[in-house]
C-alpha cells in the first residue's frame, strides 16, 4: 500500500504522531493512545518455541522461558499482552491471526486494506507451498518441553480459547504447583540478591547460603506467609471458580445471543399485533401452554364478516383445508409412544433455531436429538459449525451430537438413524430446512400410532407433494419431514448401510437390477422431480430409502394435515435457488421469511 513502515529502533514515536501522512511503526510495546493498530497475534506456544529457537541460534546463553511465560519479562505475560491490546478494552484495533494470514493472505490484505481507509493492490502471486512451509516453521515446538507446553496452555487458557488456541495435549494441573514453588523460590532468591549490602557480592553467597537466609526471613513471619503449595492450591481454586464464571457467561451468551436479533426487529411486534387483533376479535385463544389456537366464540358467519386484516394467513394454493376448519385434527392427541426427532444440522446456524424454536413451543425438546456434520478439517469452516452447536446448546433438548473432521453428511444421517432406533420405537427425522408447524409433534405420532401394524406403509410424510391424490398413500418416498417405526426402518437399514459401502459401480449395477416395470412406476410418481435421475448416477441416502422400500411393494402416507414446510430455497441453499418453480408441486417450498406465517 506504498505506506512507510519503521521499528521503534528507527524512529520515536512521538516523530509519528507529528507526522500529517499514516505512516506503520512495529512495536512490541503496550498501548500508548488510541490511533489506529493492527494487532498480530499467533499461538503463544509457537511464540515461545519460536523465541527459545532464535535464542539458541543467536548464542545469547540459556534463557528459562518459565518466568516469560509467568510474566517476568518487559513485555509481561502473552494473555495479558493481548487483553490489553483486544478491541473489546481499545477501540480502533484490528487483529489478525498468523492463521489468517497462511491459510488466505488476499483475504486478510483486503480486510487489513478496508481497516486502513486505502484500496488494496492487485495482489502478486502467492506461493502457497512456501506459505505451508512457513506454517510448519511456525508451528514447530521441538524446543519445547511437556512442562512448558502445560504451563502455557494453563496460564493463557482464557485468551487462547478465544482465538481457538486450544490445548494440544491431555494434563493435570496438579502437575504444575512443584513448577510454581520452584518459580517462586527463584523469584525470591533475585529479591534477595538485590536487597544484599553493597560489599557482598553475587559470588559471596551460593544458592544455598540464599536459601538459607531466605527461610529464616520466611519463618520470622511464617504466619502471615502462605507456603508455595498452598499458594498454587489457591490459585488453582480461583481459577476453577473463574472457569466457572467464564462457562456460565458463556451459556447465558447462547442463550440471549440468538435472540438478540428478534428481540429489536419489528416481527415480534407485528405478531403481538396481529394476534392481539385475532383475540379481540374472538378469533383465537390461548392453550394451556400460552400457544395460540384458532377458534373462538363467534361462529362461522360472523368469522366471514371479519376484517380481513385480522385472519390468519392462508395456505399455499396447492395445499388444501377444509372449508371453516378451526383447529388440527392433531390437537387433542395424546402420544402413545415417545417420538424420538432426529434434527440433521450443518452451517445454517439460523435455520436450525428457527426449527428448535418451534419444537420448543410444542413442548416437544425432551426428545430432540441435533446430529452436525463434521467440519472437513477447515478452522474456517469450524468457526461457523460452532456457532450452530451454540444454538443448539441454547435449547434443553435430549443430546447434540458432532462430528469432527470429514465425516460426511449421508453417512451421519445413516448412522443417526440407526442410533435413534436404538433409543425410540418411534422417530421424526427432520433436516434443518424442514420447518415443523404447531401440531407437528403430535401429528406424527398420531399417524405412527396408526400405521404401526400396517406392514404395507413404511413411513409418514409432513410435506405434501400437493399432486393429485386419490388414495391414502403415496408410491414414493418424501424425505423432508418423515417419520417411521423402529421395525419397519431397520427391516432395510441393513440394505441402506450396504448401498452406501458399495463402490459407485456395484451401486449403480444394483439400481439396474432393482429397476423392473412396476419398481420404475413406483418411482416416477413425482413429474418434475424424479428419483430415477438420481439413483441411476449416483447415491443419496433418500433416493436410495425410495428404491428398497418400491421394491418391497410399500407405500407412504402423508399426514392428514400439512406438518412440515421445506423452507430450504434461497441463498443459503445449496440446491434450489430463488426460482418461482420450486414454490410449485411437486416442490411447494417457501422462504426463511414465511414460516412463521404457517405455524
Amino acid at each position: 500500500m506504498d505506506l512507510p513502515v519503521s521499528s521503534v529502533s528507527e524512529i520515536t514515536y512521538s516523530e509519528i504522531t507529528q507526522s500529517k501522512d499514516l505512516h506503520v511503526v512495529e512495536t512490541h510495546d503496550e498501548p500508548q493512545d488510541k490511533a489506529k493498530a493492527i494487532y498480530l497475534i499467533r499461538d503463544p506456544r509457537d511464540v515461545i518455541a519460536s523465541a527459545r529457537r532464535d535464542t539458541n541460534t543467536q548464542d545469547t546463553g540459556e534463557i528459562d522461558y518459565r518466568d516469560v511465560i509467568l510474566g517476568n519479562s518487559p513485555f509481561g505475560s502473552w494473555a495479558d499482552h493481548v487483553k490489553n491490546w483486544s478491541p473489546t478494552y481499545r477501540a480502533n484495533t484490528l487483529f489478525l491471526t498468523c492463521e489468517e494470514l497462511l491459510e488466505d493472505l488476499p483475504a486478510a490484505m483486503e480486510k487489513l486494506a478496508g481497516f486502513l481507509g486505502r484500496e488494496s493492490k492487485p495482489a502478486k502471486s502467492v506461493d502457497q507451498t512456501a506459505l505451508e512451509e512457513l506454517g510448519a516453521e511456525l508451528s514447530s515446538h521441538a524446543y519445547l518441553t511437556p512442562e512448558i507446553i502445560t504451563l502455557i496452555e494453563v496460564l493463557n487458557a482464557e485468551q487462547m480459547a478465544k482465538f481457538g488456541y486450544l490445548p494440544r495435549t491431555a494434563h493435570k494441573r496438579s502437575n504444575l504447583i512443584p513448577v510454581i514453588q520452584e518459580l517462586s523460590n527463584r523469584l525470591k532468591i533475585a529479591h534477595m540478591e538485590r536487597a544484599l549490602p553493597g560489599e557482598t557480592t553475587k559470588a559471596d553467597l551460593t544458592s544455598t547460603d540464599m536459601l538459607a537466609r531466605m527461610k529464616r526471613a520466611e519463618a520470622d513471619a511464617a504466619r502471615a506467609r502462605m507456603s508455595g503449595a498452598e499458594l498454587a492450591a489457591e490459585l488453582e481454586s480461583l481459577k476453577s471458580e473463574l472457569d466457572r464464571a467464564h462457562r456460565r457467561l458463556g451459556q447465558l451468551h447462547s442463550v440471549l445471543a440468538p435472540r438478540w436479533k428478534n428481540i429489536f426487529s419489528l416481527k415480534p411486534l407485528r405478531f403481538v399485533m396481529r394476534m392481539r387483533g385475532l383475540v379481540k376479535s374472538g378469533h383465537l385463544k390461548f392453550d394451556e401452554h400460552g400457544i395460540p389456537v384458532e377458534g373462538g366464540h363467534q361462529n362461522h358467519d360472523s368469522q366471514h364478516a371479519a376484517d380481513e386484516t385480522t385472519k390468519l394467513p392462508a395456505a399455499p394454493e396447492n395445499i388444501q383445508r377444509k372449508n371453516g376448519q378451526t383447529a388440527s385434527f392433531y390437537a387433542g392427541w395424546t402420544p402413545e409412544k415417545p417420538l424420538g426427532i432426529a434434527v440433521f444440522a450443518f452451517d445454517r446456524a439460523q435455520n436450525l433455531e428457527a426449527v428448535l424454536e418451534s419444537l420448543k413451543l410444542q413442548d416437544a425438546l425432551s426428545t430432540v436429538h441435533v446430529f452436525i456434520d463434521g467440519d472437513q478439517g477447515r478452522p474456517a469452516k469450524r468457526q461457523i459449525i460452532d456457532r450452530t452447536e451454540e444454538i443448539a446448546r441454547s435449547y434443553d433438548i435430549a443430546g447434540i451430537h458432532r462430528q469432527r473432521g470429514n465425516f460426511g453428511f449421508r453417512k451421519m444421517m445413516i448412522l443417526s438413524i440407526k442410533r435413534m432406533f436404538e433409543m425410540y420405537e418411534h422417530a421424526l427425522f427432520l433436516e434443518d430446512d424442514c420447518f415443523p408447524t404447531r401440531y407437528a409433534a403430535k401429528g406424527f405420532s398420531c399417524e405412527l400410532s396408526a400405521i404401526e401394524k400396517d406392514d404395507g406403509i413404511f413411513s409418514v410424510y409432513g410435506h405434501h407433494f400437493g399432486l393429485e391424490q386419490n388414495e391414502e398413500s403415496f408410491p414414493r418416498f418424501q424425505g423432508w419431514g418423515w417419520a417411521t417405526t423402529r421395525d419397519k426402518m431397520m427391516s432395510i437399514w441393513p440394505d441402506l448401510r450396504d448401498c452406501y459401502m458399495m463402490s459407485e459401480d456395484d451401486y449403480l449395477n444394483f439400481v439396474n437390477r432393482a429397476l423392473t416395470p412396476d419398481v420404475e412406476a413406483r418411482l416416477r410418481a413425482t413429474p418434475g422431480r424424479d428419483p430415477l435421475n438420481t439413483i441411476t448416477n449416483f447415491f443419496a441416502w433418500d433416493e436410495t430409502v425410495a428404491l428398497l422400500t418400491a421394491m418391497r411393494g410399500m407405500s407412504h402416507r402423508p399426514s392428514r394435515e400439512r406438518l412440515i414446510y421445506n423452507f430450504g430455497m434461497g441463498h443459503s441453499s445449496t440446491h434450489f435457488g430463488a426460482n418461482p418453480v420450486f414454490r410449485a408441486p411437486p416442490f411447494n417450498m417457501i422462504t426463511p421469511d414465511e414460516i412463521w406465517d404457517h405455524f
